[in-house]
């Protein structure tokens, strides 16, 4: 079925510092429906890396494409330019009869080479693996912001 509602989870990693900053993350996630799109406008808003979840349903070629213009058109309007938010794709859903064979979604979806998972979310298959790209692509990320805002580091005396 498809999703009727939306999720939030923060989340402390594990990980080391970047440059002395301990890094923290926010998972959000918004149905793509028509009545979610104020949803979408809010994640987007602040989002550093999105993750694309696209149906492999022949049926639902059309609501991707859709979806994904939407989000495109939604950062635009945030003054934010689409091909550089860093994005993972999840080809869900994988396991239904006739699905959209992942390369040719890639080729209708994913024009920017961005890494791409193929799943079956309720078996939990690719699920965990698109949460590890993204977290990937946000730690990239993180480091980039530290560099632009961050003051060099003082020479040794």
């Amino acid at each position: 079925e498809r999703t009727v509602g939306g999720d939030f989870l923060p989340v402390a990693l594990g990980t080391d510092p970047i440059d002395g900053w301990q890094m923290k993350v926010s998972l959000s996630s918004v149905p793509g429906q028509i009545q979610y799109a104020d949803s979408r406008a809010s994640v987007l808003k602040n989002a550093d890396v999105v993750v694309f979840v696209a149906d492999s349903h022949p049926l639902r070629m059309g609501a991707n494409l859709y979806a994904l213009a939407d989000i495109r058109a939604l950062l635009k309007a945030e003054g934010r330019d689409p091909s550089t938010v860093r994005t993972v794709f999840q080809y869900n859903k994988s396991d239904v009869p006739n699905a959209i064979d992942p390369q040719v979604l890639d080729a209708r979806l994913n024009l920017g080479g961005a890494p791409a998972i193929w799943a079956v979310g309720i078996e939990g298959v690719g699920v965990f693996e698109t949460l590890g790209e993204a977290l990937v692509l946000a730690v990239q990320e993180a480091r980039r912001y530290l560099a632009a805002a961050l003051p060099p580091p003082a020479a040794p005396v």
